[in-house]
């Protein structure tokens, strides 16, 4: 994203509360998801 967006690309702060609207299964994705791309 940061070869498409270059400085534009803008940290967001993630917090319990926003996982709190997403039913278990699509948290679970989520969770996975942001995990996987925080290792990059």
């Amino acid at each position: 994203m940061t070869a498409l967006l270059g400085k534009a690309l803008k940290p967001i702060p993630v917090n319990e509360t926003l996982l709190d609207y997403l039913q278990p299964q699509k948290r679970l994705q989520f969770i996975k998801q942001w995990r996987s791309a925080a290792a990059k």
